[in-house]
This record gives structure tokens, C-alpha cells and sequence, in this order.
């Protein structure tokens, strides 16, 4: 019996063994690609420690602590990213409405902003909005009901040198 399961011939060694080749190739691969894309960000990560973060709720609307800014979470437009119990080549984007209020501009903004590519932030008067996070993620069998969303959104100066 020990051979038989280390050599992989029950179904149940084989598909152990295979799952765990695949997973550990998979998390190098993940881990990887996470440190070049943190190398490749310094900058950007700098930026980000100078702001205020506020989470809301869908519908929700927060006075940013500090400023004469309110922000709102509107709704999520779309979400494709990728689900929790699937693997997939790319993570996905979710398009969230973000409107804002104040903070130097004459008008209130709409702004439709995404989770993961450059479109992730806005400028309002004088403050750069940024998406930081938007939970849940869907899982392939229950896509996330829209009053369940949260976002959490980075308020900050846009930095003068740029």
C-alpha cells in the first residue's frame, strides 16, 4: 500500500500529488510576480501612505477627516474580477461610481473608477481619489449582491511634482 501511494497509482495519491505540484508552482509564480510589480510601484506606495483612507458602503457618503471634502460610493458598474475558488491568468477589474463634493471644486464629480489598471484614481480640486480596495470578491457560484459591496478609497494631495 505505501508504494502504491507514492508512486501515485490510487486516484486519491495521484490527484494529491498533482494538486500540490500545481499549487506550489502557482504560488511561486504568484509570489514572483508580486515582487516585481511592488518594485516597479515604490513610488506610487509612497504617495499612498500620505492619505486619509475612508470605507463606505454602497450608498454611503463620509466627510473626509481634515478637509471640506464628502465622498460617495454611488454603485459598482461592473465587476469581472476573477473569483475566490477559481484560478484565473488575470485578476480582473470592477468599475465602481464614486461621486465628490467639495474639496475645492466648483462642481460636485462623478467618477468611475476602477480596481485594477490605471484608471484607478481621479482628481477632485485638490485632492486625488484613489481606489484602495472593493470587498467582497464573487465566488464562481454567487456573484456579490450590490448592497454588499465595500470600498475603501485613498484621499490624498496630489503631489505638486508631477
Amino acid at each position: 500500500m505505501p508504494n502504491r501511494e507514492r508512486n501515485g497509482t490510487t486516484p486519491e495519491a495521484g490527484y494529491t500529488i498533482a494538486m500540490t505540484t500545481r499549487m506550489t508552482s502557482r504560488s511561486s509564480v504568484t509570489v514572483v510576480l508580486l515582487i516585481a510589480s511592488l518594485a516597479g510601484a515604490g513610488a506610487f506606495v509612497g504617495a499612498q501612505a500620505r492619505g486619509n483612507d475612508v470605507t463606505m458602503a454602497v450608498g454611503q457618503s463620509v466627510a473626509v477627516a481634515g478637509t471640506n471634502l464628502t465622498v460617495r460610493f454611488e454603485r459598482v458598474l461592473n465587476d469581472s474580477r476573477c473569483p475566490t475558488d477559481v484560478q484565473c491568468i488575470t485578476a480582473g477589474d470592477a468599475v465602481v461610481l464614486v461621486a465628490a463634493e467639495g474639496g475645492g471644486a466648483r462642481e460636485t464629480g462623478r467618477y468611475e473608477l476602477h480596481t485594477a489598471n490605471s484608471n484607478r484614481e481621479a482628481t477632485h480640486g485638490q485632492y486625488r481619489l484613489a481606489v484602495v480596495g472593493l470587498k467582497p470578491l464573487p465566488t464562481s457560484t454567487r456573484p456579490v449582491p450590490a448592497g454588499e459591496y465595500v470600498l475603501t478609497l485613498r484621499v490624498s494631495r496630489p503631489d505638486p511634482d508631477k
